[in-house]
């Protein structure tokens, strides 16, 4: 489920579902896309669907009837306009992406989300299990825990903030540290299966809490698989500079075989990413945040999406192939926009809500708060082994005669081993604090159940500025494993240095 700290598909749809909405169907064929199963729609029709389901970015945040926040508490209720404007937006994201886009209000999951976001505001802290205040009802707060356990949740630091906000930039970016490992936040929002959610929330000096609901499953129906953001038509006013890539496959994904290729049709440009070497982040998820086996990447560099760019996305190692491809345009016709929107929330936000349930959850979330960060020691592992000298010796003796062959060009020196200093461990989140390597352009961890990092492996890109970087481990009993390693760039290309020092981790993660 959402868990506390900072910020925060490709062709066919059923058959009857098309029928229904009048959904304009294209096969895979037709579009060059291969591996994935979703509608595909152009950008007339997109523009259109927007026009008729508007909702802006920044539509204000309105209320029937006001929360009360202290004393008496009561959840308050959000306006039919603010309400109407959320599910239109939720929707017009689900219809880029091409799965259902009928999704509709719930006044049980509207009354969920609402008490929620006003239990969090009162406590000032953003949980998914949050504890009781001290005056508040019982039921009032059994109602926002549970709705919390639910949904996904995000604080903005500013009175007002538009729930529009909070879903575009929010949680279908998902890219900061806490929450890029699995995309939670976006996967449940691009979730086929989903029918009905519930928007609420409060604000006041403390901010702005709010809350979508993400558990629901009743569109049985669902089929679709291959769940791409950005989609193969893809506003640049939804996408952002730092916004990572990913698509959903609805199965099991092994992060050791699956290499993705992305390309730029404008230059060339490519980047390649795997468990062994990516250009930028890269990382495999298989838990059940709406639809699993979502693979993740994004590119090391910071791109500027805007309306005529094109990216092929092709993906091997899953059995059978995957390509599309993604072009960007402007809901603007004709208008050469530069994502992201102009203003950009700077919202807390938790992890997603854990894992697809088997059915719509009746029991109440576990309330418990997660004991204080406790520092591990200094690692003192094994001892390293030696380095290579960075240079050969210079030879003590002069040639007889000028060399007549020119010499061959000096070998690219590797950079040195990364040395873990200490650790600290939250639940399943644990800060590795490492020294800087002289000449570093960046560094890579790894993290396994497996000493041969051979199993659960997942890998992250670390910035050469960081003294620091945090990695979330999997639900396991079993003993964990971290190292890093630094990089330097070389003409274009990244010449890695040898693994470091391992921590191993001895506890369960629940």
């Amino acid at each position: 489920m959402m868990r506390k700290n900072r910020k925060s598909i490709c062709y066919v749809m059923t058959l009857a579902l098309c029928v229904t909405l009048g959904s304009s169907y294209v096969r895979a064929e037709d579009t060059e896309a291969q591996g994935i199963n979703v509608a595909y729609h152009t950008q007339d029709e997109i523009r259109a669907f927007c026009a008729e389901n508007a909702a802006g970015l920044n539509d204000a945040l309105t209320f029937a009837e006001n929360p009360v926040v202290s004393g008496d508490y009561s959840a308050g209720k959000l306006s039919d306009k603010t309400l109407n404007s959320a599910i239109n937006m939720f929707n017009q994201v689900r219809y880029i992406a091409g799965i259902s886009y009928d999704v509709q209000l719930d006044d049980t999951y509207n009354s969920l989300t609402q008490t929620a976001a006003l239990v969090n505001y009162v406590n000032g802290v953003l949980s998914h299990y949050p504890s009781k205040p001290a005056d508040m009802d019982e039921d009032l707060y059994n109602l926002g825990a549970k709705g919390a356990g639910e949904s996904n949740i995000a604080w903005a630091s500013w009175k007002n903030a538009g729930m529009n906000q909070s879903l575009v930039n929010g949680w279908l970016d998902d890219g900061d540290d806490y929450n890029i490992d699995r995309l939670g936040h976006r996967r449940w929002v691009l979730n086929p299966n989903m029918k009905y959610t519930g928007f609420g929330a409060v604000t006041g000096t403390n901010g702005t809490y709010s809350a979508m609901y993400s558990f629901d499953m009743k569109n049985t129906k669902a089929s679709e698989y291959g769940v791409a953001w950005p989609a193969q038509n893809m506003p640049v006013e939804y996408f952002g500079t730092d916004f990572p890539w990913s698509v959903s496959m609805g199965k099991n994904v092994d992060i050791t075989s699956v290499k993705v290729k992305l390309t730029r049709e404008s230059d060339g440009k490519v980047w390649n990413f795997s468990s062994e070497e990516a250009d930028g982040y890269f990382n495999v998820n298989n838990a059940g945040y709406g639809q699993k086996g979502c693979i993740i990447f994004r590119p090391d560099t910071s791109i500027k999406y805007t309306a005529g760019d094109v990216f092929d996305v092709d993906i091997t190692g899953l059995g059978s192939d995957v390509s599309y491809t993604v072009n960007f345009f402007s809901l603007e016709d004709g208008q050469a926009v530069t994502a992201k929107p102009t203003v950009k929330p700077t919202e807390t936000q938790t992890a997603a809500p854990t894992e697809t349930p088997t059915a719509v959850p009746t029991k109440e979330p576990k309330i418990t708060e997660g004991p204080e960060e406790t520092e591990e020691p200094e690692i003192t592992d094994e001892p390293e082994e030696t380095e290579e000298p960075d240079e050969e010796p210079e030879e003590t003796e002069a040639p007889t005669a000028r060399p007549t062959v020119t010499p061959t060009a000096k070998p690219v020196t590797k950079p040195a081993k990364v040395k873990i200093k200490k650790w600290k461990i939250n639940k399943n989140k644990v800060t590795v604090y490492f020294g800087k390597v002289k000449n570093a352009s960046g560094y890579q961890v790894r993290y396994s159940t497996s000493v041969k990092y051979n199993k659960d492996l997942s890998c992250k890109a670390v910035s050469c500025k960081s003294t620091k970087t945090m990695v979330r481990l999997k639900k396991s009993r079993k003993k964990h494993f971290i190292q890093m390693r630094a990089y330097t760039k070389k003409n274009g290309k990244k010449v890695y240095g040898s693994w470091g020092n391992t921590i191993k981790i001895y506890k369960n993660i629940k």
